[in-house]
């Protein structure tokens, strides 16, 4: 006799009691999708908002109405509150330029998260040209032009969307630096830029998102050079530091509400020693303070935190590391990017690795980066769902990605999320401590 096959059960959800007790036959009848479609919306929004990105973008691909709702602004706002900070880096090659972004979740640095990657390219989510990272908020980026920085690009990588803002006129006229920011008293979100032509005084104008066109705002009293910090926006204005001679203050601000440039006082104990060695000192944003990393000692690096912003006499010196990678010859740059739970702070090394300092041990540790091997630069970035299509309405908005979200390209996303899910190695591996030996995989 041959083997009686067993009779397979797909776990399903009830409707109700009552028709679970008239009937067993008929006990599991509404598929779950449905089930959680009956819910309340507010409380569906609530539930995928604490979803990681790529859950989502697999979520978009189950059926219209979930398309519909992760396309709701009010959904977007809500997830972009709640989406943990990522990782946004370019590889740099010695010998060609990469067009290729990869985003990692910062949640996994100590989780060991295998699911923290997340490639971008040109095919669906970025502008088909040489660019630079400028910098991002709200899940918007900001790019540039690789060489000329001119023109300004602004992006959601997530939705393939993008605007080209206009060049500079013709001329002598070249641009030197450009910023991406939010105002919180109009609500808009604005672009910086600043050139020069010759040798008059810089020029500053300003791009506000649905205008559609450039505004000068007149001379600025020193120039805005390419933001080169992980993560410096805060309270409304993004921070960089600078030493070209057109000022004595060289920790410098825009606000995008004022649209005026500030200087940010420096800790009293800074002297012209810090002021010599400006090249070797980050600002940057931790737990929602501005920060001052100085890496300008050959024997130590000194993590400074303004507790009240703008006061200059809050600045306190809340790190003193000591034992570094190697010996300092010449300095390293360390950058600080996020306090993890664990009692340890992530750190970019040297623009080619991830570092861990532990404040138990007191030590370093490299963290691998998946399918990165070269040197790179990186920014912070909130994934999100914020479209240029509610932000900047009127602009001419190229969408990289069809109306239909169950398209190849979306497919192809969720089958890669999927596939990653069970089969891909380990994106963030804890290496040796540095000096030890690393073991053979």
């Amino acid at each position: 006799m041959g083997r009686r096959r067993r009779r397979r059960r797909t776990a399903q959800i009830p409707i109700s009691s009552e028709e679970a007790g008239e009937n067993q036959e008929s006990e599991w009848q509404i598929p779950p999708i449905q089930y959680i479609l009956n819910l309340p919306y507010h409380l569906i929004m609530d539930i995928l908002s604490r979803l990681p990105m790529k859950t989502l973008l697999s979520c978009r691909c189950v059926c219209k109405t979930w398309q519909n709702l992760l396309s709701d602004p009010q959904f977007a706002q809500l997830h972009v509150e709640r989406s943990p900070l990522s990782l946004l880096l370019k590889t740099l090659h010695p010998t060609r330029q990469s067009r290729i972004l990869h985003l990692f979740d910062l949640q996994g640095a100590n989780t060991r998260n295998r699911d923290a990657k997340l490639k971008l390219t040109s095919r669906g989510n970025l502008p088909e040209v040489k660019f630079r990272l400028v910098n991002s908020f709200n899940g918007l980026l900001c790019l540039c032009e690789l060489e000329t920085l001119d023109p300004v690009y602004v992006c959601n990588p997530i939705l393939g969307e993008y605007i080209t803002l206009a060049k500079v006129g013709k001329g002598l006229k070249r641009v030197v630096g450009s910023g991406f920011g939010f105002s919180h008293e109009s609500n808009q979100y604005k672009v910086i830029r600043v050139s020069v032509e010759g040798l008059r005084p810089y020029e500053a104008e300003i791009y506000t998102l649905g205008e559609g066109t450039w505004r000068s705002i007149g001379n600025v009293p020193y120039s805005m050079p390419g933001i080169s910090s992980f993560n410096s926006f805060l309270n409304g204005a993004l921070h960089w530091v600078a030493n070209d001679g057109t000022s004595p203050d060289y920790m410098r601000s825009f606000h995008f509400g004022s649209e005026q440039f500030r200087a940010i006082p420096a800790p009293a104990q800074f002297g012209s020693r810090e002021e010599a060695f400006v090249n070797y000192i980050h600002v940057g944003v931790l737990e929602g303070c501005l920060y001052v990393c100085d890496c300008s000692h050959s024997e130590h690096i000194d993590l400074w935190i303004m507790k009240n912003y703008g006061v200059k006499e809050s600045w306190t010196k809340d790190l003193v590391i000591a034992n570094l990678i190697f010996e300092r010859s010449p300095l390293d740059f360390y950058e600080p990017i996020m306090i993890l739970r664990n009692g340890g702070i992530l750190m970019l090394f040297n623009e080619d690795s991830l570092v861990l300092y532990s404040f138990k041990t007191e030590q370093f540790r490299f963290l691998s980066i998946f399918g990165v091997r070269s040197e790179f630069h990186a920014i912070a970035l909130v994934p999100s769902f914020v479209s240029l299509k509610e932000v900047a309405k009127g602009e001419i908005l190229k969408s990289l990605s069809s109306e239909d979200f169950s398209s190849q390209r979306l497919m192809s996303i969720a089958r890669n999320c999927l596939a990653e899910n069970g089969h891909s190695k380990k994106c963030w591996a804890e290496q040796p401590k540095v000096g030890e030996k690393k073991s053979e995989a």
